[in-house]
């Protein structure tokens, strides 16, 4: 090559700022919001197109001019070696993202069974009683905060080995619930995340992406995001942090608030059914008690003449 064309092919290098890799393995199954997930990224990044290749799909952009995003999805993990060797090739800087549909939040638990117990099963073979176990909880007890806190220790259940999140995706159904309906829908996403010790977040979150990068390369989450803990709109769960007590407590608002809707629907209908009354009555439809006539059987008659008692009914 020409020896002034290699000089200017190094400066154009030296001229691009260093990026960061993460990576991003996206797991759920078809139809669960993949693609929904990625398209909220930004605007550029929607106009992306995956590229197909054997066993998943591939996607790769650039991030605020630092980071390089490297996105593999995958619709199951069960025999998935492919999967396997790329978590453990770049394990320092990836997590590990499942999308689940809220809309059928009775699908959760299966996906758990089929999609996520088969990788961690698979990891846990492979770094059981290596530093990587303890690595994860140190960073978890710290993600807040440089002094350790206890919070992974009582909730996280399964080591996964890589920062994990779980994503909702919802279509519009569910946009005009009130907070408690939304938050009971959210409850089953939560049950399944706390033994896995899960961040949870939405994949129509404004934070979404810079929360994963975080996770990738395991650094302390901004203050911001702890503001949008179970925030409606950027809808986010920090890892380690929910617990059974607390998701329990969220139950019980939606239980006082169907009561309260039950309540209200049957003084409704009691005012119905009195303005329903009252306006036949003004209509003459309904006979006042008072002015009904007393009707006497021919037997309670005066005792006349027979002629006269048989005239009664002619």
């Amino acid at each position: 090559m020409n020896d002034s064309l290699t000089k200017l092919l190094d400066l154009a290098r030296g001229a691009l700022p260093e990026l960061t890799d993460c990576y991003f393995f996206l797991i759920g199954r078809h139809g669960s919001g993949k693609s929904s997930l990625i398209a909220n990224f930004s605007p550029e990044v929607k106009e992306l197109q995956s590229r197909s290749t054997f066993g998943y799909e591939y996607t790769d952009f650039v991030h605020d001019n630092k980071y390089l995003i490297h996105i593999y999805e995958f619709n199951d993990t069960a025999y998935n070696n492919l999967l396997f060797d790329l978590i453990k090739e770049n394990i320092d800087k990836s997590c590990i993202i499942f999308t689940f549909d809220i809309n059928h939040p009775t699908t959760i638990s299966t996906d758990v069974t089929n999609i996520i117990a088969p990788l961690y099963t698979s990891l846990n073979q492979f770094f059981e009683n290596t530093t990587r176990q303890k690595d994860l909880e140190k960073y978890y007890s710290t993600i807040c905060s440089k002094d350790p806190i206890n919070h992974s220790q009582s909730t996280m259940k399964i080591n996964t080995y890589v920062p994990t999140v779980f994503v909702g995706t919802f279509d519009e159904s569910l946009e005009d619930l009130s907070d408690p309906k939304f938050d009971g829908y959210m409850n089953y996403l939560r049950e399944a995340a706390i033994p896995y010790g899960a961040s949870i977040t939405l994949s129509k979150s404004k934070i979404a992406l810079e929360l994963f990068i975080y996770l990738s390369l395991r650094e302390q989450i901004s203050e911001f995001y702890w503001d949008k803990v179970c925030e409606r709109t950027n809808y986010f769960i920090p890892p380690a942090w929910d617990s059974i007590e607390k998701v329990e407590a969220v139950e019980k608002e939606v239980i006082e608030e169907a009561e309260k809707e039950i309540h209200e629907s049957d003084e409704i209908k009691v005012q119905d059914y009195n303005s329903f009354l009252s306006e036949l009555a003004k209509n003459g439809h309904i006979f006042s008690t008072t002015s009904r006539k007393k009707f006497m059987s021919p037997e309670k008659l005066s005792s006349a003449g027979q002629d006269d008692y048989l005239k009664q009914f002619m």
